[in-house]
């Protein structure tokens, strides 16, 4: 895995060249694709790209090292996890899993900490936002093909107003290595929930799709309550 983030960061050079007017320039760009030990974990949740504040309150730095990167984020619930977390945290524990445990383990669409996409309302950012993801799927897919052992992946919320989490995985993810097997629409009102069924290495990978983001309060509750009654599907 040391190899992966590796690549990341020969990328970054290019990746903040290129999209430079998503980034905060007093923020350091370090690649944070994932969160925990993915290769052991029994579920992942799925997110679109690591906050800006991580950066800030962890003391992340461009001068770190791929090994101490790498340390930080196999280790990462160890020691001061962002409080985005804590809302995930609480639909696992519903359903016997946990960040702290090592049960559960996170990984993001997009490396990179943007300005925050709530925020980006603009069609040029928008789909500036866009391609930056796509460009990112290359490292999402290495993730899910060749670092992963888990049954189970949990997404919630959106990439941007026109895309929610789930819609950007289909259309984008290379189907040939990461096939849909089955979509099921489980609860149509708001906030919808979907399931699917991926095949990946010719094992397949239950996920379930909640549209309530884990960053948004008003949706907190909503989303506990309904990983809570999937219990059955992701367990």
């Amino acid at each position: 895995m040391i190899h992966y983030i590796e690549n990341l960061l020969k990328e970054r050079t290019l990746i903040e060249k290129k999209f430079a007017e998503l980034f905060d320039k007093n923020i350091p760009l370090v690649p944070i694709p994932f969160f925990g030990n993915i290769s052991s974990a029994k579920i992942i949740t799925i997110g679109a790209n690591p906050s800006s504040t991580e950066l800030k309150r962890n003391f992340w730095s461009e001068k770190i090292s791929s090994n101490k990167i790498l340390d930080r984020l196999l280790n990462y619930f160890d020691y001061s996890p962002h409080e985005w977390f804590d809302t995930y945290e609480q639909g696992l524990m519903k359903i016997g899993y946990s960040y702290h445990d090592g049960t559960a383990a996170h990984i993001d669409l997009c490396p990179w900490a943007t300005y925050s996409l709530r925020n980006i309302e603009n069609k040029k950012m928008t789909n500036k936002v866009i391609e930056l993801f796509k460009q990112s799927k290359y490292s999402f897919q290495e993730l899910m093909i060749n670092h992963i052992s888990a049954n189970f992946t949990l997404m919630a919320g959106s990439v941007t107003k026109k895309y929610y989490i789930d819609k950007f995985v289909t259309d984008f993810v290379n189907k040939d290595k990461i096939e849909l097997i089955n979509k099921n629409q489980i609860k149509t009102d708001s906030p919808f929930v979907s399931n699917y069924i991926f095949k990946i290495n010719g094992k397949c990978l239950k996920t379930l799709f909640i549209s309530a983001s884990p960053s948004y309060k008003k949706c907190k509750n909503s989303l506990i309550e309904l990983i809570e009654e999937n219990k059955e599907f992701l367990t």
